[in-house]
């Protein structure tokens, strides 16, 4: 009987140091995918940065580009003006 219960122990022992392995290795993978998903964040962050900093210098282009093409049509109103008198 001794030998059965020291066998089952034993045992016991084994699937507590299998189950101590998973859960070191499950640890290490939330971590690494943890790293992962930080990083990537922080890509994100730069790409979001550099696109507000895009826009906002397109949206500074697109209104030069309304003046000066509202500049282009009051020339343009001034010269069929001047050619009508």
């Amino acid at each position: 009987m001794g030998h059965t219960t020291d066998r089952l122990v034993a045992d016991a022992e084994g699937v507590i140091l299998n189950a101590d392995g998973v859960l070191g290795k499950t640890t290490w993978l939330v971590v690494n995918v943890k790293g992962v998903l930080s990083f990537t964040r922080w890509i994100l962050s730069n790409v979001k940065g550099d696109l507000s900093f895009a826009d906002g210098f397109l949206t500074t282009v697109d209104g030069m580009l309304s003046r000066v093409t509202k500049d282009y049509y009051n020339a343009r109103w001034i010269l069929a003006s001047l050619a009508c008198d």
